[in-house]
């Protein structure tokens, strides 16, 4: 669910945030295994990823 939401472009923690109904946490946890894998790349510009 979350790289379909990547895919248009990067999105800050709040907006997947508001776009899951999930609490940072929870995007933290389902980002951790991605960036692993290599699938996203974190970034900062702001809150943005």
């Amino acid at each position: 669910m979350i790289l379909s939401l990547l895919v248009p472009g990067k999105k800050s923690v709040t907006e997947l945030e508001r776009l899951l109904s999930a609490r940072q946490a929870a995007v933290s946890q389902q980002m951790s295994p991605l960036s692993f894998d290599g699938l996203v790349v974190p970034g900062r510009e702001g809150k943005a990823i």
